[in-house]
């Protein structure tokens, strides 16, 4: 089976090049995906409405970033209620056909100038999601994601930052993946909402 993965050293023109991945060993594949958020004007005025009601009164600096994610909040169905559409279009993207997508838990976090949030996990299991809430493209850098494994070429640690992010992005990955949010180097915050799926 053939896939076109991107590459940066292809020609210009195609920026792709063929791999057989039938010398890919399945199981360490790791399930990703970037989206646009569909009607996003609309679902992020509801978004903000879920963090203005639920959300900014219980919300607390941690030092690294402002969060109300060890606060138990209960607002997870409000926010699979207003994106479901996108997530079961991913989710089924992914591959997980026949899966109903649960949101299981999900937060808020905040990143003021010189914020950020060190390298962390999920947990294990499922499947995980950014959204870009109150993000520029210009000003503010995205979730950078660590590879399971080191460079073959110099035994380095991988990292992958998406390209084109910006508000209203929505990226799904395994709750297992480490990842970070960089230092926000920005008079202007950087809001993110994040939540796991169950499937």
């Amino acid at each position: 089976m053939k896939n076109f993965i991107p590459n940066k050293h292809a020609h210009p023109e195609e920026g792709y090049v063929p791999y057989d991945t039938k010398h890919f060993i399945k199981d360490w594949v790791i399930p990703f995906l970037h989206l646009s958020i569909t009607n996003w004007e609309l679902k992020r005025e509801k978004l903000l409405d879920v963090f203005e009601q639920h959300c900014e009164d219980r919300i607390e600096n941690i030092g690294e970033q402002w969060t109300d994610y060890h606060k138990d909040s209960r607002y997870h169905y409000l926010i699979e209620n207003i994106l479901f559409e996108d997530i079961d279009l991913a989710i089924k993207e992914l591959g997980f056909k026949g899966k109903t997508p649960r949101v299981d838990t999900a937060w808020y976090q905040i990143y003021n100038v010189g914020q950020h949030h060190a390298v962390h996990n999920h947990g294990f299991g499922g499947i995980s999601f950014v959204v870009f809430v109150d993000y520029d493209s210009k000003k503010h850098l995205p979730t950078t994601f660590v590879a399971p494994f080191t460079s073959m070429s110099d035994g380095n640690v991988l990292e992958y930052e998406p390209e084109g992010v910006k508000e209203g992005s929505m990226i799904l990955f395994p709750s297992a993946l480490m990842h970070y949010a960089p230092t926000n180097q920005n008079e202007e915050d950087r809001i993110v909402l994040a939540g796991n799926i169950r499937l």
